[in-house]
């Protein structure tokens, strides 16, 4: 890297050389500007015997490499090849609290330093955890090699300064990647999570190790620290958080997918995640920004195949107008400087969330799941017991009613959004989501505040339904039940079998329900979830992911090596690739049979519409 480069992500260099030359005249015990300065320096001359110049590997998804990414050297050395002139400041005690310079990515040989006060040590660790006075003492400049193969190297460096008084700063943490190129490389965003090796990836307590992945709840829940990059290395948010491994099934994959939890126990500054990258409208009219909860999902029942289905759906739900979906976007997830995974980070649906999207600031959003028929009741959470069972109650008095007596409906359109319930439907039957409505099945009220009156619209306190979790579809694992051709609207609406709704059929026999259904599947089909609509949509998604489904494949190849679970590749991702494309090609005219059928409809209905 090039010194004016450097300039322009560090701080000024005349202060830098000020501190330094300064830093043999500090005798005081407390943290003063004069300090020890400790830098990084970044080479890319063709003098030094360190660095090589690294061609940038060419993926495509016709192809996966079996590159193994070099190993990061970190040592320490006494020959930094610096000068005052380029510092490089990573991090810097010499504050009240440390200071942290916002970069990420290198792009050459580096020499990594820090900066306290005279008469103060510094401590680090480059494994995760968190450093103490038995860690290794920083006495010298960190040598980090830039990667020579596809992928970059990286040092999580974790410091913490004892003063001389007895006192200790707070860690400061800094997730590093170095690669030539590297801008050609990271292409979406990475979510670099750091801890403790004892308690993520080491038996016998890590939850991403052995069976532990079945732990669930609050005593599953790790700290740690988590980096969000934006791809051109600049910090989207950094804080301490709580991790759980999430998920049912695809809990046991390889892979595991992700919750994470923004708690001030764990970070006193950051109660959030402050990130705007899923474009959702709040009620104020502006893009949330904050969230309590986020998901790195690992495309749950469609790993190892298309990668993708679920986010498709939710993406298709957004682009037909509907509000009640998850917001996705692709990221990279590494684990104490390894590459993890390629996920897709979800928007998890909570109190604080559903106020930012509907408004509703004095009262409480609910949020409960199960099946239709009957909702989980969570024994630990009174209130939303209470929702859950006030719901299973209702939905017990109301599905099994005539609802064709106006007064019945009329109970029913106080418990739920009648519209909202059956745009849910017209969706999840359309995709042919064969893991629905007897699971997965997730849905919402508001409860207003004592003296508050209920609202329009999601604060009215009706019951209305978020599309969750609908990976089982559009041809899933090429298995008969989620082929186009299947019919899962006679299943939903045949007794005996654990997929009927009861709600539903009562609500087909109603003729303006039934009509609205028709109408909605209708301009579904003509429209986001017509041929055109779900490969435009799929080709989109996968492009922006592109290069880095490349890079994935090529780490999952490596995994074969030591994990026999891994056996996908990149011929079988194209083959179930296509199988979307051709349940997208055919569902139409299926799904039209079956509604003709159902509903005894005439045989030319659809060419009226």
């Amino acid at each position: 890297m090039r010194r004016k480069q450097l300039l322009s992500i560090i701080a000024a260099e005349a202060i830098m050389a000020s501190s330094f030359s300064a830093c043999t005249n500090n005798t005081n015990n407390q943290p003063q500007s004069n300090s020890t300065t400790v830098a990084v320096s970044v080479s890319d001359t063709a003098s030094n015997a360190a660095t090589t110049t690294a061609s940038d590997n060419s993926y495509n998804l016709s192809e996966a490499t079996k590159t193994t990414p070099e190993k990061t050297t970190i040592q320490t050395t006494t020959t930094a090849p610096f000068t005052l002139e380029d510092p490089l400041l990573v991090f810097d005690f010499s504050g009240n609290e440390p200071s942290i310079t916002d970069v990420h990515f290198l792009t050459g040989d580096a020499f990594i330093s820090m900066k306290a006060p005279l008469g103060a040590t510094i401590y680090y660790t480059t494994d995760g955890s968190t450093p103490s006075e038995e860690s290794t003492k920083y006495s010298e400049a960190i040598e980090f090699t830039t990667s020579m193969s596809s992928e970059p190297a990286t040092l999580v460096l974790k410091a913490v300064a004892y003063y001389s008084d007895g006192s200790a700063s707070k860690v400061a943490t800094r997730t590093l990647f170095n690669r030539k190129k590297i801008d050609k490389r990271i292409t979406i965003p990475i979510f670099a999570i750091s801890a403790d090796p004892a308690v993520l990836t080491e038996a016998p307590d890590g939850i991403l190790t052995g069976k532990n992945y079945e732990l669930c709840g609050k005593e599953s829940e790790r700290e740690v620290y988590i980096e969000a990059i934006s791809p051109d290395g600049k910090t989207i948010f950094e804080q301490g958080a709580g991790v759980r491994v999430y998920g049912a099934a695809s809990r046991a994959a390889s892979i595991k997918s992700l919750k994470l939890f923004a708690r001030k126990k764990y970070d006193e500054k950051h109660g959030k995640f402050k990130i705007d990258l899923f474009d959702t409208p709040g009620a104020d009219g502006d893009v949330i920004n904050k969230y309590d909860k986020l998901v790195l999902r690992n495309f749950g029942n469609d790993f190892q195949f298309a990668f993708i289905r679920d986010e498709l759906n939710q993406n298709l739900a957004k682009k037909a107008g509907y509000t009640d979906y998850e917001g996705v976007i692709p990221v990279v997830g590494y684990i104490n400087g390894e590459y993890y995974a390629l996920y897709y980070l979800h928007e998890s649906y909570c109190d604080d969330l559903l106020k930012d999207k509907y408004g509703g600031d004095l009262g409480k959003y609910e949020v409960v799941t199960g099946k239709e028929t009957e909702i989980t009741i969570e024994e630990d959470d009174e209130e939303n017991a209470a929702a859950a069972t006030e719901f299973n109650e209702k939905y017990s008095e109301l599905a099994y009613s005539d609802l064709t007596d106006d007064a019945n409906y009329q109970k029913l359109t106080e418990f739920i959004d009648v519209e909202n319930y059956l745009n849910n439907y017209a969706l999840n039957i359309y995709v042919n989501n064969f893991d629905w409505p007897q699971n997965n099945y997730k849905c919402y009220r508001y409860y207003a505040a004592e003296g508050e009156e209920y609202g329009e619209g999601a604060t009215d306190g009706r019951w209305r339904f978020i599309f969750h979790d609908t990976d089982y579809s559009l041809s899933l694992y090429g298995q008969d039940i989620t082929q186009p051709g299947y019919n899962n609207l006679e299943l939903i609406m045949k007794e005996g079998n654990e997929h009927y709704s009861p709600l539903f059929t009562a609500l087909m026999a109603r003729e303006d329900t039934r009509n609205y259904f028709l109408t909605e599947i209708t301009r579904l089909m003509n429209d986001v979830t017509s041929y055109t609509g779900i490969v435009e949509t799929l080709e989109a998604m996968n492009k922006e992911r592109g290069k880095e489904l490349d890079y994935y494949f090529d780490y999952l190849e490596r995994l074969k090596a030591t994990d026999s679970s891994i056996w996908t590749n990149v011929w079988n991702f194209n083959e179930r690739t296509g199988y979307i494309m051709d349940f997208a090609g055919s569902r139409k005219e299926k799904m039209q049979g079956f509604l003709i059928k159902q509903f005894d409809l005439p045989d030319d209905y659809f060419l009226q519409k």
